[in-house]
């Protein structure tokens, strides 16, 4: 196991594994923790349910960039931006509300069609489909 940085001591990865709320960040920091104590990374690949490589890169991390570096930075991201404004989708759902500019039922390549005629956008059928 490579060396691990002397970001935090012992007792504060342990007292931060033991106190995180968050089971992604608990993972790492355990993953940490066991390292700095001197387990090879097969041990704690066993003990925290991952793989050798999975321990590898969390150290390596946590050696880079700290602590802060073992949050789990899925809850601060956005996401993609919506293919269509909020003004578009209402103007979408209004028209779904009537029917189709060729008569009959609605379908996503009609609304595919309409989508892009009316807003000048190309969605693929996905999304369109969740409009439906």
């Amino acid at each position: 196991m490579p060396q691990v940085a002397r970001h935090l001591t012992l007792r504060e990865l342990e007292r931060r594994y033991k106190k995180a709320k968050d089971p992604v960040e608990k993972t790492r920091f355990q993953a940490v923790y066991h390292a700095a104590k001197g387990l090879s990374a097969k041990e704690i690949a066993r003990i925290t349910l991952q793989t050798p490589r999975w321990v590898h890169a969390t150290v390596r991390r946590y050696n880079l960039l700290g602590p802060e570096a073992l949050r789990d930075g899925r809850h601060s991201n956005p996401g993609a931006r919506p293919k269509l404004t909020p003004e578009e989708t209402l103007r979408v759902l209004q028209a779904l509300e009537g029917p189709p500019p060729d008569g009959g039922l609605w379908t996503g390549p009609k609304l595919q069609r309409w989508v892009a005629e009316h807003l000048g956008k190309r969605l693929s059928l996905s999304p369109i489909y969740r409009l439906l």
